[in-house]
């Protein structure tokens, strides 16, 4: 704790004496890495309700709670546009958010204990140092929201999308994060003790091993899957895609470990693959459209003729991989290696090529026009 209040508050120099500059002219580091949060805080209100009326409704809330529900009344934000409203230090314990749209919201430091936020939009909201414990936050869409230092303990956070979100430090024991999206997430020295992590989606195990789990809690499931698991998560993944989500269920398989599937013309549009091992795989025509494949390994695989229009692939392992005639426009490739990679006729336009490790590849007739980094 000392070294984070060092880190937030620096001590003042002594009167007379400038303060020394840090190497760099950096602040001070992190102790979970990274820069601190945004401080100073946000500026006034700038959501849809005026900030006179937030601020009296949150007062009301307060005389509620310290009266017992005697005096002033329950603050009901259910479906509000609060995008950009300012919560800070807000005292909203079992407050009615139900639904609010609180995307990029400063609400550091506030008290939401026992708060219902089901299906509330949180996207990109500060929420540091924040009081969550007992939430209801199930369903709730998050990505890239801040939850650093959070107390989230008991919260229910069941198929929440928390994808890119900050939960370093997070206190998360005893949570419920099952189906809830963590691809991306900062999980640094998060407490997952007792946290329910069964069917969460996205998770890596670089992230778990960041965060301070239980000893005895199982491990996440990244194993190998048999042909018929696989095959029923492609199928239901087929309806989700061709329903537009309201069917079936779009498929993760990052990290697991799907070492020379047999998956030729398989239809991978929209699925979540981070880390994935497809070495040796064959995906021959197989379509990747709007996939997440960074990280992927696949070496050796087969993906000649596959569709890969604008898939992430930024540090994915292509070495000697089958890529001829494949269809790459627009593709992230930052930082992949592709040594030896055959690309004999593929359609690399626009692609991003910034660091990535081409080395012995052959590209005999590809089409790179317009591509960076080369």
């Amino acid at each position: 704790m000392r070294r984070i209040l060092r880190w937030l508050f620096p001590e003042k120099p002594p009167a007379g004496r400038s303060p020394e500059a840090p190497p760099g002219g950096q602040p001070p580091p992190s102790p979970f890495g990274g820069a601190p949060p945004g401080l100073p805080m946000a500026p006034p209100s700038a959501g849809a309700v005026p900030e006179a009326e937030l601020s009296r409704r949150i007062a009301d809330h307060a005389e509620w709670l310290d009266s017992g529900g005697k005096k002033g009344a329950r603050a009901d934000f259910q479906g509000w546009p609060l995008r950009y409203s300012n919560f800070f230090m807000a005292r909203l314990e079992r407050a009615d958010l139900v639904g609010a749209d609180l995307r990029n919201a400063n609400a550091q430091w506030a008290n939401l204990s026992g708060a219902d936020l089901a299906g509330a939009k949180l996207g990109e909201a500060d929420l540091f140092q924040s009081n969550l414990s007992g939430a209801n936050l199930r369903s709730a869409a998050a990505p890239g929201a801040i939850f650093f230092l959070s107390d989230l303990r008991g919260a229910d956070l069941t198929g929440a999308d928390l994808s890119r979100a900050d939960l370093r430090g997070a206190h998360l024991q005893g949570a419920r994060l099952g189906e809830a999206n963590l691809a991306g997430a900062d999980l640094e020295g998060a407490e997952l003790a007792g946290a329910d992590l069964a069917g969460a989606l996205g998770l890596m195990p670089d992230q778990l091993d960041s965060a301070v789990r239980d000893p005895d809690a199982p491990e996440a499931d990244l194993s190998e899957l048999s042909p018929d698991e696989l095959a029923k998560i492609l199928s239901a993944h087929g309806q989700w895609v061709e329903s537009g989500a309201a069917e079936g269920r779009r498929a993760d398989l990052s990290g697991r470990n799907l070492e020379g599937a047999e998956l030729a013309g398989a239809n991978f549009r929209l699925a979540l693959l981070a880390g994935v091992n497809l070495k040796n795989a064959n995906l021959s025509r197989a379509a990747f459209q709007g996939a997440d494949l960074h990280g992927a390994k696949l070496a050796g695989a087969d993906l000649g003729g596959a569709w890969l229009l604008g898939v992430d692939l930024r540090e994915a392992n292509l070495d000697e991989t089958n890529l001829e005639g494949a269809m790459l426009r627009a593709a992230k490739l930052q930082g992949a290696s592709l040594r030896g990679a055959r690309l004999a006729r593929a359609n690399l336009q626009g692609a991003r090529l910034e660091g990535a490790d081409m080395a012995g590849a052959d590209l005999e007739g590809a089409d790179l026009e317009r591509a960076t980094g080369l």
